[in-house]
């Protein structure tokens, strides 16, 4: 999982992310790991203008999961925070 703190920019080719970012994270997968069964890469971006969620995959099968998560939330109240937690959950257990 990798975190960015920036918008997503309709301006992008791959479906508003960098590829910069999407380089990133393979070669983080292909360094620390290449010997796992697993092949799932998350990227999350702050949501700006509206709820993001993409998916896609490599010709390596490597699953590329994009999302953008609401931060404009009050995460001092216990309540939100928790329901921000319980949103990453879900996603992460959906894979």
């Amino acid at each position: 999982i990798d975190t960015k703190y920036k918008k997503l920019s309709k301006e992008e080719q791959n479906n508003w992310v960098s590829s910069s970012d999407i380089y990133q994270m393979f070669m983080y997968w292909m360094r620390y790991f290449n010997d796992n069964e697993e092949k799932n890469i998350i990227l999350l971006y702050p949501e700006f203008e509206q709820n993001f969620s993409y998916f896609f995959e490599s010709e390596e099968n490597i699953k590329i999961h994009i999302k953008t998560v609401n931060l404009n939330i009050k995460l001092y109240k216990k309540s939100w925070l928790e329901r921000l937690k319980q949103e990453l959950r879900d996603f992460v257990e959906e894979l």
